[in-house]
């Protein structure tokens, strides 16, 4: 609710340049700018999901913000799990790498990417059971890892189904589709690490202690008795 709350505009556009900030045009563009993406974001899922990379990002250390194109809403956001994601990094430290693996039901992957892109198994499955699930794997890379002289864009997107061994979608993008903050990160490390991470051995205690209090307070209610075996009628 501070960080970016719905209801205030919490970022604005610059252009780094002292100079053409202080241009009157520039500044107005820049403005009427910055509210119309407020605008964009707001009638988008950008606030539902930004929730949920908060309270991965201080527990987990690692969060993935997934950010696409929509026909409906102009921009879509997604957060993702972190046990269905593996990340790499460039020589900079960033992540440039991303691969994604979930489940999927038939409907789910037509409604998505239509039917006219999927393999016979899936177009039976979506007739005969159309809740069944079906793995999908995403992989966002640098176009470089395939052609060290490509000259278009940066990434390249696939979409497989590894059990049909089958293709669903191949694209590019300009720049990396993900936001994959760390919360903090040791030298040489992909993933980061949290405040959650530092509780975690006084988590264990305190719960193994409410344990202990758990068992004890069974026994003032419930108390075991000593007693011969049929030694009473």
């Amino acid at each position: 609710s501070m960080l970016t709350p719905p209801n205030q505009y919490f970022m604005e556009m610059t252009s780094g340049v002292l100079a053409v900030d202080s241009n009157s045009d520039a500044r107005g563009w820049m403005q009427r700018t910055s509210r119309r993406m407020h605008s964009v974001w707001s009638n988008s899922n950008f606030h539902t999901e930004m929730h949920e990379l908060y309270l991965d990002l201080p527990s987990i250390g690692t969060g993935n913000l997934e950010i696409l194109e929509d026909d409906k809403d102009v921009v879509r956001f997604s957060s993702k799990f972190i046990g269905n994601y593996y990340v790499d990094e460039n020589s900079k430290g960033d992540v440039d790498q991303l691969f994604n693996e979930w489940h999927w039901t038939p409907k789910q992957l037509i409604e998505e990417f239509g039917i006219k892109n999927m393999p016979k198994e899936v177009k039976e499955m979506f007739k005969e059971k159309p809740d069944s699930a079906v793995l999908v794997h995403h992989a966002v890379y640098p176009t470089v890892m395939v052609d060290p002289k490509s000259t278009s864009k940066r990434f390249i997107s696939q979409y497989t189904l590894p059990e049909y061994d089958f293709e669903i979608d191949h694209g590019t993008f300009s720049t990396f589709p993900n936001a994959v903050p760390r919360w903090s990160k040791i030298s040489g490390e992909k993933y980061g690490r949290s405040l959650g991470m530092n509780a975690l051995p006084e988590l264990k205690v305190l719960n193994r202690m409410n344990k202990t209090m758990l068992i004890g307070a069974q026994k003032m209610v419930d108390p075991p008795l000593q007693m011969d075996d049929d030694g009473v009628v």
